[in-house]
């Protein structure tokens, strides 16, 4: 048995910063946005399964060094100084709630 893979949602984001406050968390939520968006698309001309795309902690620290040249290793030890598992996977909000209500 596989052992569950943990969720970080965005709401424990919102206080991280690597150049701003709430830079990560605006980041997270675009990379779920675009994330749903390219799995509609997927689903809607799939005959089999539905995806559903999640980025990791580690997933998004690459999108940011990407896009700031900040050194990825400089990124993923803020992320850990804050106490996130880098394979964690992000996910809205709302399953948050849904999951605390089952």
């Amino acid at each position: 048995m596989g052992s569950k893979r943990e969720v970080v949602y965005l709401s424990e984001l919102k206080d991280i910063q690597i150049l701003w406050p709430g830079d990560i968390r605006s980041l997270a939520e675009f990379k779920l946005r675009c994330c749903d968006s390219e799995d509609k698309i997927a689903n809607s001309n799939s005959r089999g399964g539905i995806q559903k795309s999640r980025p990791t902690i580690h997933g998004l620290a690459a999108d940011f060094e990407h896009m700031t040249n900040i050194s990825i290793s400089r990124i993923e030890r803020i992320l850990k100084d804050y106490g996130f598992n880098l394979g964690a996977t992000i996910e809205f909000d709302v399953l948050k709630l849904v999951s605390s209500i089952c």
